[in-house]
């Protein structure tokens, strides 16, 4: 892992690392830019604190389909940009942990939020990249509107709202599309494209 972290090139990319040890993580934490480990399948707190002195430009975990809370901790503390598209449930005990990072965090694969949720989620200082999130009650819709920090990226509820308009409640979205640090399109692109922008590709480096 120390020999790895020495890898000359801009991203480290090891599909095939599908155990994370203590020691093997506090290796790899050295390495100074993206860092890839999406073959991993389970993260321990030792695994989690070995990578915690990570510096690096991202770190990609995105074969985490859920971790525990003391691994979560962890990870909320590494002020680095983070993906963790493998996650599909964010559970209270998981945002919380991240509300003080201040990196961008991908969640692609997360479709829902209960209120409670997204009250913290609402809360987080950094950049979250939710945008295949559709299922949302008015409750947590008006709560997540009001999140302040740099960017949230909620597309694929743009556009479930736009198609449903009739039915969804006017004082969530109006509460949503009102919040400048809310992107729920992209106004590059047009209504056809935004219901197929999944790009998740960012983390699939060649190594």
């Amino acid at each position: 892992a120390q020999q790895l972290a020495q890898h000359a090139g801009d991203e480290l990319a090891l599909p095939s690392l599908m155990t994370l040890t203590p020691e093997v993580a506090r290796g790899l934490a050295a390495y100074s830019g993206k860092l890839s480990l999406a073959g991993v399948r389970s993260l321990s707190s030792g695994a989690a604190e070995g990578l915690a002195s990570y510096a690096g430009r991202q770190l990609c975990l995105d074969g985490l389909d859920t971790f525990l809370p003391d691994a979560a901790s962890v990870l909320g503390r590494i002020q680095t940009n983070l993906s963790l598209n493998g996650l599909a449930v964010l559970t209270l005990e998981i945002a919380e942990a991240f509300a003080n990072h201040r990196g961008d965090v991908s969640l692609l694969r997360v479709e829902h939020l209960d209120v409670d949720v997204a009250k913290v989620v609402a809360r987080h200082e950094g950049q979250r990249d939710l945008r295949n999130l559709r299922d949302l009650s008015k409750e947590a819709a008006v709560a997540l509107s009001r999140y302040k920090g740099p960017l949230l990226s909620l597309e694929s509820l743009g556009v479930f709202i736009l198609e449903n308009r009739a039915t969804f409640d006017t004082e969530a979205s109006d509460a949503l599309f009102g919040n400048p640090h809310i992107r729920m399109f992209d106004e590059d692109e047009d209504e056809s494209e935004w219901l197929s922008e999944t790009d998740d590709d960012d983390c699939k480096g060649d190594g």
